[in-house]
């Protein structure tokens, strides 16, 4: 039984040598097929020749026909001209992003009450203490934010960076 797949796989192997057989001998078998028309040959011979070159012809389409089973080797995209400079119309508007702050509320409970210490995230897991305020205060005021009302506090040393 005749196995398709292997005269498939044989034709991509060999491509090479295929394709440097079949262009040459299309082109000669159909030049051939020109001379003998216009020299006036009898038609069987020139309907000889012609069925050698369709022959030809029709084995380049089968060979190529199994580089489309398989897909095509495509060649890569062309490399983008990294340097061009953008023209002033290609240029998108750059909005600023509103940064959301960061806010965390602590609440420190001693003999005389509870104080709420608000701290705001100033660099990513950096902290810093922005105000001291009363449970109240603290309700009142969202914690996206500092309140207005809110009494500061003096800032803090360099070296006190601690959560409680």
């Amino acid at each position: 039984m005749i196995d398709i797949h292997s005269w498939f796989e044989f034709s991509r192997s060999h491509c090479t040598g295929i394709c440097a057989f079949l262009v040459p001998a299309n082109l000669l078998a159909t030049l051939q097929t020109l001379i003998f028309v216009g020299m006036g040959r009898p038609v069987v011979q020139v309907r000889l020749i012609n069925a050698v070159a369709i022959l030809y012809a029709l084995l380049m389409v089968l060979h190529v026909a199994t580089w489309f089973m398989i897909g095509v080797p495509t060649p890569k995209a062309p490399p983008q001209d990294l340097f061009s400079i953008p023209k002033p119309a290609q240029t998108p508007e750059v909005k600023p992003v509103p940064v959301k702050q960061n806010y965390h509320d602590v609440a420190v409970h001693s003999a005389s009450g509870t104080r709420i210490h608000r701290y705001a995230e100033v660099a990513p897991g950096q902290w810093k203490k922005i105000a001291e305020l009363t449970p109240e205060q603290a309700a009142k005021t969202p914690s996206s934010g500092p309140s207005l009302e809110a009494p500061k506090t003096p800032e803090e040393t360099p070296g006190d960076k601690r959560l409680d």
